[in-house]
């Protein structure tokens, strides 16, 4: 799961005279008209923040200036901010990073850390990843979470670095001791998956847990799922609804497609299509792939939705042409059955092929019996046999049928007894009648029993 490296800290530094009114304001002035920095850098606070005086981002540029040329590295840090966010001056990336610098080498953690970001994202600056690390690790070594965060993604993505999975996982632990919630996501990610450290779902789970009450929107999300599913806590499908709905609040697409599949399946909360559709909507017109296929089944069946073949197919087109393979399966049949758009058996088999290539066993299976009546490509029996084939390794009972009277009969593959046995085994382990005809009928015991050491050994070899 990709995670975003932390952007620049935009906030102000800490008021040393906070909330002490007109007098505070008019001593500061006085000093600062004298010359002291530390009074320049507090009155250009109080102007940015409004506090004992009418805000004026103007004035706050101009009192940071002067600290700033006097070497005082809090105010280099904050009019860094103010350049790269356009605040009180013209957006000046360049001058902002300058600035960071110049409050980096002074020591200012804040500004090392915001520095080696202006190199990884190159802001003002030209993108060098080493660079980036190096300020990130003098951070860091301050104690900004934020640094030992993004030094952390630098480790883990080696870029900057060698790619060392323990080390990003460090450096995740001390910025979450400190409850950085990115860092505690991160920390989740790691146990959930055993990356850089062995695999713990119910830490993961605390990790995401602290980061979701702190509100951030992808631990939300992901601790809605662990709850679904009951990885590293008891499953809770009310728990994880309430979860999804809070990600979802906040915009997180994944989290709008979980809560649609809650309403279609009726998980944690009464089934409810209308819903579904409407969240399946949202994340879909966002980009979510998997929605948008999804969207597609909803017009296609009319579920929470009027019935329309026309734009089920534009919503599992969308979805295709973006590499979904169920949906490159879909729109080829739409294609070969003519539902929705203009039949077209040669365009169904070349997305039959798509999906295939991406080893959908129900395309592939599709595909095998284009071959084996020639609709849509030229008549090829032994193609036909091992797109059947490929859809029966992947455990479909249909191509399991398939292959097993291809086995008896020759056609395509070897002819076999013990073969089409042991596949007509595993295709009625999937449900399909493949054990009642004259083939089967006719075996000696001694070809039953080899058929059936052969089907284990195939069962071995497939998807579980």
């Amino acid at each position: 799961m990709r995670r975003v490296l932390c952007s620049i800290l935009i906030g102000a530094s800490v008021l040393a005279v906070k909330g002490q009114g007109t007098v505070a304001f008019e001593q500061l002035r006085a000093r600062a008209e004298n010359g002291f920095p530390a009074a320049q850098y507090n009155l250009a606070v109080m102007y940015e923040s409004g506090d004992g005086v009418a805000q004026n981002f103007k004035k706050a540029v101009e009192w940071y200036r002067k600290a700033a040329e006097a070497e005082y590295p809090e105010a280099q840090y904050n009019l860094g901010v103010c350049c790269l966010a356009g605040r009180g001056v013209a957006l000046d990336e360049a001058l902002g990073a300058a600035w960071f610098q110049k409050a980096a080498v002074n020591g200012n953690e804040r500004a090392q850390h915001n520095l080696g970001y202006c190199y990884f994202a190159g802001r003002g600056v030209s993108q060098n990843y080493q660079r980036a690390v190096l300020w990130f690790e003098k951070a860091a070594r301050q104690g900004d979470p934020d640094a030992q965060y993004n030094l952390g993604l630098c480790h883990a993505e080696g870029k900057g670095t060698t790619q060392n999975a323990a080390k990003a996982v460090k450096l995740y632990t001390a910025a979450a001791r400190q409850g950085h919630s990115e860092a505690l996501y991160a920390l989740g990610c790691c146990y959930l998956t055993g990356t850089g450290i062995e695999p713990d779902a119910v830490r993961a789970v605390t990790c995401y847990e602290k980061a979701a009450n702190s509100g951030y929107a992808k631990a939300q999300y992901s601790l809605a799922v662990c709850l679904q599913k009951g990885a590293g806590t008891p499953q809770n499908l009310q728990k994880a609804l309430l979860r999804f709905v809070q990600a979802a609040e906040q915009g997180d697409v994944d989290a709008e497609y979980g809560l649609a599949l809650c309403y279609a399946e009726g998980m944690g909360a009464d089934q409810d299509p209308v819903k579904a559709v409407e969240f399946f909507r949202k994340a879909a017109g966002r980009g979510h792939v998997e929605a948008q296929c999804e969207l597609g089944y909803c017009f296609s069946d009319g579920q929470g939705v009027e019935q329309s073949h026309e734009k089920a197919v534009e919503w599992f087109r969308l979805a295709a042409e973006q590499g979904h393979a169920d949906a490159q399966f879909r729109l080829g049949f739409c294609y070969f059955k003519g539902t929705g758009v203009s039949q077209k058996k040669s365009v169904a088999a070349d997305w039959f092929l798509k999906a295939a290539g991406q080893g959908s066993s129900t395309a592939c299976y599709n595909l095998g019996i284009c071959y084996e009546e020639g609709e849509g490509v030229p008549l090829n029996p032994a193609k036909a046999a091992q797109w059947y084939l490929e859809s029966a390794k992947l455990g479909l009972g249909y191509g399991q049928e398939a292959v097993s009277l291809c086995c008896f009969m020759g056609n395509g593959l070897p002819q076999s007894k013990v073969d089409g046995y042991a596949w007509a085994l595993l295709a009625a382990g999937n449900g399909c009648d493949a054990l009642d005809n004259e083939h089967i009928r006719a075996l000696e015991d001694n070809e039953r029993s080899a058929g059936r050491e052969r089907a284990d050994a195939l069962l071995a070899t497939m998807p579980q």
